[in-house]
Formats: structure tokens, C-alpha cells, sequence
């Protein structure tokens, strides 16, 4: 809950110590009390702690919910330079919280918190432009403010132009340099932009194929929980691609995927069950896995499911069993 410094130094370092405390307090579980050293601070005009009391408020932690009290909170912070606090008066007045909604305030808060060159509030301003956030939709300036921030290594923000210059959204399209923001990303850490290149290895999209190469970046993403890289894992051990074939441990990645919702996964999935690949053949626990799947508007499990309960109407010659990528 404590307040981002945004590299502003705080009062002094008597604050320093009691913002120190505070935050010790909420480890605790004393959230009360430390709410009470927030408002001392920010009284005596503490950036960082009229930040967090307005985080406070917003979220009822250690005080009654109040959300005019928040932007108020926020607004001091604001005028006091701090660029995360300006940001989240922006997003008030964006939302309607605490104050009415004022698209033009909105975006002059924005704008404030972006003139310091933060790079979180780089990426903020492309998006705000991206999904008409505070602004209208503008995705040549969304491409521009994303710049900005992916040449400050924001990894959310190289992801970002990865897909506008993939799409052709806001910028001319170019795969090439897709890839390479995408990479950017994935280097960092980035599990989404980690699928991504993977994907680009699998399909030759600007870059060379290479299936080791994407079932490497498949795995750092899925390790990381990624839904549709666990999927696409799954297919590469599912049919040996750029890995050895191991139909194991691709039930075992569909299943981790599915879990979490991906209709792909859940389409494969079923498959496993049906072939008993992997797994005991279970015609049960397929179908369950092929509705699943249907429910989310994937049409080869509806297929499946056709094929099953009504066997007499199944197209001769007509195969929905495939594994698919997400």
C-alpha cells in the first residue's frame, strides 16, 4: 500500500522513518494505526503519504472508504509533482471517483504525470490513446507515447508496439520489427511477449523459423503461468515440435492451461482423453473438456461434441481432432 517515491526524495528523514514505520504496521496488520502516521505525514504536506492515504480511502484499508476524500488526498499529492498521484486523480476523473467525470481533467493529469518522463506514465499515455482512456482513440499517438516508454526498456510498452507493428495499427506494418520488440520484451521477462516470439519462431513472422527456438520461448512464458504459451507448449510436445515428442508431458501442459481457461487447451485437452494420449482414455472426461471448450465459442469442440452424441451425422472424412495453438 505504501506510496511509489517516483525518485522524489520524501521531506526529510525523519519521514523517511515514520513512512518506514507505517509500512511495517501493515505487514502487521495494523492498518489503522498505520493510517494514522499516513495523515501526520500528509498534514504536514508528505507527497508519498497523502499518496497512500488517498490509496487508503479508495480501498477502505485501516479507514471507512471514501472516495472524494481519496482524490482530495490525490489532488495534494498531485500538485506536489508526484507522478503516480497525478496519474490516479487522472484516472478519477477518468472513472467518475470521487469526482465527476471530466474527460479533459483527465487528460491534463495524464499529461502532468507524463511530462516527467516516467516510463510507467509513458506507457499509460499510449494507452490511454489505445483504448480512449481519458482521451479519444488515437493510435498513431498510442504508438507514439509507447515509444517513449519502450525506449526507457518498459517491457509492457515494447510488447505493445510489437503488436501495433504486427497489426499494422497506428504504424505501418512490419513483422520484422515486431519480432524485434517483441524480443525486447521477452528478454525482460515478459511472458506475453515471450509467446509472442515464440510464435514468431513457429510461424517464420519476421524472423526465421526455428521451432527450438519457439518452444524455448514457449516454455519461459508458460512457465510463468502464460495460458496460451502452456497451449502451445503442449502441441510442441504433442507432435515433437522442436522438442522431442512426448504426449505426457503434453496432457500435462494442456491440462495446466485448460485449468486456466483456455478454450484451446480445453479442445485439446478432451483430445487426450479421447485418444488416451497421455492420460487412460476417458470418453467422459472428454466430452466434459469438448463442452468446455464449446461454451467459449470454440467451434472444433462443438464439432466434437456432434461427432459424439450424434456419430450418424459426422461428415465423412472430416477431422476435428488436430491439436491446436492458441
Amino acid at each position: 500500500m505504501n506510496g511509489d517515491n517516483n525518485n522524489e526524495s520524501v521531506n526529510s528523514d525523519a519521514d523517511e522513518a515514520k513512512l518506514n514505520a507505517a509500512a511495517d504496521l501493515e505487514s502487521e496488520g495494523k492498518y489503522a494505526e498505520a493510517v494514522e502516521i499516513y495523515r501526520e505525514l500528509a498534514e504536514e504536506g508528505n507527497e508519498n503519504a497523502q499518496y497512500t492515504l488517498g490509496i487508503c480511502h479508495m480501498d477502505g484499508v485501516g479507514v471507512a472508504k471514501d472516495e472524494a476524500e481519496a482524490a482530495n488526498w490525490f489532488r495534494r499529492a498531485a500538485g506536489l509533482g508526484m507522478a503516480s498521484a497525478q496519474h490516479m486523480l487522472g484516472t478519477c476523473y477518468t472513472e467518475g471517483i470521487g469526482v465527476d467525470k471530466n474527460d479533459a481533467e483527465a487528460a491534463k493529469w495524464f499529461r502532468r504525470a507524463s511530462e516527467q518522463e516516467d516510463a510507467d506514465e509513458l506507457y499509460r499515455m499510449g494507452y490511454g490513446y489505445a483504448f480512449g482512456i481519458g482521451f479519444d482513440v488515437d493510435l498513431v499517438e498510442a504508438v507514439k507515447w509507447f515509444h517513449k516508454a519502450a525506449d526507457r526498456e518498459h517491457a509492457g510498452a515494447q510488447h505493445a508496439l510489437g503488436i501495433h507493428y504486427s497489426s499494422g495499427t497506428g504504424v505501418i506494418e512490419n513483422k520484422f520489427e515486431a519480432a524485434e520488440w517483441y524480443r525486447r520484451a521477452a528478454e525482460q521477462g515478459l511472458a506475453l511477449a515471450q509467446n509472442a516470439l515464440g510464435e514468431c519462431y513457429f510461424y517464420a513472422i519476421g524472423v526465421g523459423k526455428n521451432e527450438t527456438e519457439a518452444a524455448k520461448w514457449f516454455r519461459k512464458a508458460a512457465e510463468q503461468n502464460e495460458a496460451d504459451a502452456q497451449c502451445n507448449l503442449g502441441v510442441c510436445y504433442s507432435y515433437g515440435e522442436g522438442v522431442e515428442k512426448d504426449e505426457a508431458e503434453a496432457f500435462k501442459w494442456f491440462l495446466k492451461s485448460a485449468e486456466r481457461g483456455n478454450p484451446a487447451a480445453q479442445f485439446n485437452l478432451g483430445n487426450c482423453y479421447a485418444r488416451g494420449e497421455g492420460v487412460e482414455t476417458d470418453e467422459t472426461e472428454a466430452l466434459k473438456w469438448y463442452r468446455k471448450s464449446a461454451e467459449q465459442g470454440f467451434e472444433a469442440a462443438q464439432a466434437k461434441i456432434d461427432s459424439i452424441l450424434n456419430p450418424e451425422t459426422q461428415i465423412n472424412g472430416e477431422n476435428t481432432g488436430s491439436e491446436v495453438k492458441q
